[in-house]
């Protein structure tokens, strides 16, 4: 019985996938681009600095951080809309609490239009639908909508 147990376990070792870290930019240029490229239990590790872009987490059990200061290129990491506008992070497919953001800062959204008609704009930083991520010390700075959801 112990021998099948420890073959057991050998074969869930040796078969069992291991996560991998995606570095933005040196490796992947985009987080977006990341997230496309990630599997689930991969780390993306985001150099200091600030991102212009929107980012959907395609429902990927995933972690999203900055790069540790011991590990280079460390720093404060900023998503922004910049002059493009928009929702900044979209979790739209059903992503679960190991889909997780950690200590990264959500400046400048402005909404998604696409929600309801006319000039109405929702979820300036984050549109979560169906949708419940771990967010873990993250800042939310002047991001602004017409109807609901600024933050």
């Amino acid at each position: 019985m112990k021998v099948v147990k420890g073959l057991v376990l050998g074969l869930l070792t040796w078969t069992g996938a291991s996560a991998e870290t995606l570095k933005v930019p040196e490796v992947h240029p985009t987080i977006q681009s990341a997230i496309d490229a990630a599997s689930p239990g991969d780390v993306i590790s985001i150099a200091g600095g600030t991102y212009e872009e929107s980012i959907d987490l395609r429902g990927k059990s995933i972690v999203l951080r900055p790069r540790s200061r011991s590990g280079g290129a460390g720093g404060p990491v900023v998503l922004t809309s910049g002059e493009q506008g928009g929702t900044l992070v979209r979790c739209v497919s059903g992503e679960g609490p190991t889909t997780r953001l950690q200590n990264l800062i959500f400046r400048g959204g402005l909404g998604d239009r696409t929600r309801y008609q006319g000039d109405v704009t929702v979820g300036g930083a984050m549109i979560l639908l169906h949708s419940s991520p771990t967010i873990e010390n993250c800042r939310f700075e002047d991001n602004r909508v017409n109807y609901n959801g600024g933050g």
